[in-house]
C-alpha cells in the first residue's frame, strides 16, 4: 500500500530534522576560544534529553554517526587549540 503524500513529506521532514543535529551544534558552536568536543553531538543530545527534549533522544544514533565521522577533525582541532593556547613558559 502506498503512503499518502503528506505522510511521505512528514517522514522526510522528520528524517532531515533528525540528521545529527547534535553534531552540527558541536561543530558550528565551536569558536577560536572553545574547540569542538569529541562526541559532543551525542553529549548535546543527551543534555537536551535530560532537560525533557525527547525529540533529541531520537537524534542520538545520527549524532553518533556524525561524531564518529567528524572525530579526526575534532581531535586535530583540539590538538591545534592546545598547542596554540598554552601560555609561553618562562625561562629562568
Amino acid at each position: 500500500m502506498l503512503m499518502h503524500q503528506p505522510t511521505v513529506i512528514a517522514v522526510l521532514a522528520l528524517s532531515a530534522a533528525l540528521s545529527g543535529c547534535g553534531t552540527m551544534v558541536n561543530i558550528t558552536n565551536s569558536s577560536g576560544s572553545v574547540p569542538p568536543k569529541p562526541f559532543g553531538g551525542v553529549g548535546h543530545d543527551l543534555d537536551a534529553l535530560a532537560k525533557g527534549d525527547f525529540v533529541c533522544g531520537l537524534d542520538i544514533p545520527a549524532s553518533l554517526i556524525g561524531d564518529v565521522i567528524t572525530l579526526p577533525d575534532v581531535l586535530i582541532e583540539n590538538a591545534d587549540f592546545k598547542r596554540t593556547s598554552e601560555p609561553p613558559t618562562r625561562e629562568r
